[in-house]
């Protein structure tokens, strides 16, 4: 009896059970529930760390109640979205004047339904009216957006209402599940979460939460996410929800709930950009100044947007950058001169608050990295050769604070560009026997392409005080076998799916010649250390030797990283070819020749030493052809007219890429114009520009307006890919025989096209 009185108790509670996660759902027509929901999701990562924010309130109403079950409306009346790439968005707020596809998919479930159909158990069988939504968003896009790939964002928008972030929202709100708390370990690392459910006597959810974090065994990788969907109870006052949120989203206690003022500003500087000759500095300073009147001085993001509009109108950058904590600053050029007055300040706390939010911040969805140039100027090598060379009291305490901070920051990736830089410092410094064997311990380290510059240093100075050949061998050939893999992961990186992103076509040439140039010095050393194959190490320094482009285009890098590892002079590189090799030494002179034309006279009488019976021009121009590529084109000029490199063979063709919208370019249109002017009578030299990614009417008003009168020919885009044209202004001289070469940016190139025409080219 008892058996059975246990039993019957035990099956009473599992039918209990079941018939809590079974039973059906009990709704009245008309009747209207809202939810609230809240995800927070949070990454932490060696080098960077980020977040994701979004609130959505979800309005229910029973239209009918039919055979299959319930026929329910849904509408999104607010959505909240914090995301670090495209910032914050409230649909209380109307829409800017240049919306993203999301926010219009958004901002239109506020107001139009869509329609579920779900059975009695609270599965959803299927979504109306799908359609009206999809041509509801298409057309309020066009509104917006330049639709020149129409198919993306039809795709895009059939997408959304396919599957609506809020169905997955409604699943969990009709269809029960248990709460459990779970933990799975495997060889990745470990997963814990929670979830805890509770619903009312309807069967409809009341309370839902939601919490996991995965961390990683092999790495300092954390994920953690939290999800919420409440019940809104109408008799209460405040949401917590939208309180929780908020606290997300506005930790300064400050609640912008009309970002307009923010859009204001953008309106005002894209019309500033588009519109710089039809209306005054003045005109635009006025406008933005009958904003700053209504904004609070806590409305910390609007005043860091008229921060990013300073940099292009007004005088107040000075009074802003002290006005807007680091903390709600988002644009890396204000970032960076932020940076840059802390540095002047010898602040270590603010140098390292303002790096810190260097590296978690996105602008305009490009990540802020180590190889943007005006960081990369600041750190690598302003601070850089401060900390090498000064004995100021003052500055040495800063550097000191500063590396204490730096060894024990947890973002790695902050640290990076430091860490060889300071070893070497404090190697330099001490001469400790266990700092040296540190070092080698952990000479396989590359925290960024600058630690070879460091350990290149670290090397000389092993040398200097006289370490034995066998340790500072081991150590020279660590830094080869770095460099060396450090090259095959940035190619294989280049040859992934982001190789034809900006940041690859305009960062990878000056990551490819860093890595040269570590690799030619270590060569180079590597030649002095090992007698017994010099030759062949001094061949491989000459190979890895900018190239005639590189010094035209980054040639002020390859200045900078002289300044810190000062190159070997030519001399070097020719001294084993000269005595072994006489025509690879003719060769190298040849390639020395084209960079610096005035050895073209030495480059003659060492071939007449060598070759008494041959022909120096027939030589040279063969091996003009061999190094140098060859191009012709034919375009029109903003006049009508057209021009065929081809009629000017035979002559020096001088050329500068350009545009009107350059900055870069136009204060030197004036000389250019003066260049032109005096070679109009040169017979062996032809000057001419071709203006790219600009329109006939924009040139014929800068030329008339300036009175200029140099030939401008139109690009058709297709003469920067054939001569691999990457930034502006770029100069070249095509050569009697067809083949160009670069002239170096910030060179004077009058002087240097005057020594390439002394050249004999046939």
């Amino acid at each position: 009896m008892k058996f059975l009185k246990k039993n019957l108790l035990l099956i009473i509670i599992l039918f209990l059970t079941c018939s809590a996660f079974s039973q059906e759902l009990k709704l009245l027509e008309g009747e209207t529930f809202s939810y609230e929901y809240l995800i927070v999701k949070i990454h932490k990562e060696p080098m960077s760390d980020g977040s994701l924010t979004k609130y959505l309130k979800i309005e229910l109403t029973i239209k009918e109640k039919n055979k299959a079950g319930y026929l329910i409306s849904v509408k999104q009346p607010r959505t909240i979205t914090f995301n670090p790439f495209f910032g914050k968005y409230d649909t209380n707020s109307k829409l800017r004047y240049d919306p993203l596809p999301y926010l219009i998919q958004d901002n239109l479930l506020c107001y139009i339904p869509l329609y579920i159909q779900i059975d009695n158990s609270g599965n959803i069988l299927n979504v109306q009216d799908r359609d009206n939504l999809q041509k509801k968003i298409l057309e309020e896009q066009y509104k917006y957006i330049d639709m020149t790939d129409r198919t993306r964002f039809e795709k895009g928008a059939a997408n959304f209402v396919k599957n609506p972030g809020f169905l997955n929202i409604c699943r969990q709100i009709f269809k029960p599940e248990k709460s459990e708390t779970k933990e799975v370990n495997n060889n990745l690392g470990r997963l814990i979460y929670k979830t805890d459910i509770k619903y009312d006597v309807n069967g409809l959810l009341a309370n839902y939460s939601f919490d996991s974090t995965v961390t990683y065994k092999s790495s300092t990788k954390l994920f953690s996410e939290r999800r919420v969907i409440t019940r809104l109870n109408h008799a209460d006052k405040e949401s917590k929800t939208l309180k929780l949120a908020y606290q997300e989203l506005y930790p300064n206690g400050y609640i912008n709930n009309d970002p307009s003022a923010v859009w204001k500003l953008d309106a005002l500087l894209k019309k500033y950009e588009d519109n710089k000759l039809e209306n005054s500095e003045e005109f635009y300073t006025k406008q933005i100044e009958l904003i700053d009147r209504h904004m609070p001085a806590n409305d910390y993001e609007y005043w860091n947007k008229r921060l990013e509009v300073s940099l292009y109108i007004g005088d107040d950058l000075d009074d802003l950058l002290e006005k807007v904590p680091v903390t709600f600053m988002t644009n890396y050029l204000i970032l960076i001169e932020k940076l840059s007055r802390n540095f002047e300040d010898l602040d270590a706390d603010a140098f390292l608050s303002t790096l810190t939010r260097l590296y978690n911040t996105n602008d305009a969805g490009t990540e802020i990295n180590i190889f943007t140039e005006d960081l990369d100027e600041l750190i690598n090598t302003e601070f850089a050769k401060k900390a090498l060379t000064s004995t100021n009291s003052k500055e040495r305490i800063f550097f000191d604070n500063f590396r204490a901070k730096i060894l024990t920051a947890k973002n790695k990736r902050i640290a990076a560009p430091f860490l060889t830089l300071f070893d070497y410092i404090e190697l330099s410094k001490s001469q400790d026997t266990d700092l040296i064997f540190k070092l080698l311990a952990e000479d396989s380290r590359s925290f960024s392409e600058y630690t070879w510059r460091y350990k290149l240093m670290t090397y000389d100075f092993l040398k200097k005080i006289k370490i034995s050949d066998s340790v500072s061998t081991v150590y020279l050939d660590s830094i080869l076998n770095g460099i060396q893999k450090d090259i095959k992961v940035i190619d294989s990186l280049a040859a992934g799916t982001n190789s034809d992103s900006y940041y690859w076509k305009r960062y990878r040439p000056k990551l490819r010649l860093l890595y040269k140039i570590y690799l030619s010095q270590a060569y180079s050393r590597k030649s002095e250390s090992s007698p017994e194959l010099k030759n062949s190490y001094e061949k491989l320094a000459r190979e890895y030797r900018p190239d005639l482009k590189e010094i035209a285009d980054l040639g002020l890098e390859i200045k900078i990283e002289n300044d810190f590892l000062p190159n070997r002079p030519d001399e070097f590189y020719l001294s084993s070819a000269k005595d072994t090799d006489p025509d690879a030494y003719l060769e190298e002179l040849t390639s020395m020749c084209i960079v610096e034309p005035l050895r073209y006279k030495t480059l003659e009488s060492e071939y007449k030493r060598l070759h008494p019976e041959g022909n120096f021009k027939v030589y040279f121009n063969s091996q003009i052809k061999k190094y140098l590529p060859s191009v012709d084109f034919k375009l029109d000029d903003y006049l009508g007219s057209n021009f065929n490199s081809l009629d000017h063979k035979g002559k020096f063709i001088f050329i500068d890429f350009w545009g009107t919208w350059c900055g870069a370019c136009l204060p030197e249109m004036g000389n250019i114009d003066a260049y032109f002017k005096s070679n109009q009578a040169n017979t062996d030299l032809k000057v001419i520009t071709i203006a790219c990614f600009d329109k006939k009417e924009n040139i014929q008003k800068y030329m008339s307006g300036n009175q200029y009168s140099f030939p401008v020919l139109m690009s058709d885009g297709i003469i920067e890919k054939k001569t691999k044209i990457s930034h502006y202004p770029t100069k070249l001289l095509i050569l009697p025989n067809g083949t160009y070469l670069p002239l170096p940016l910030r060179s004077d190139y009058k002087d240097l096209v005057g020594k390439y025409m002394k050249w004999h080219i046939e």
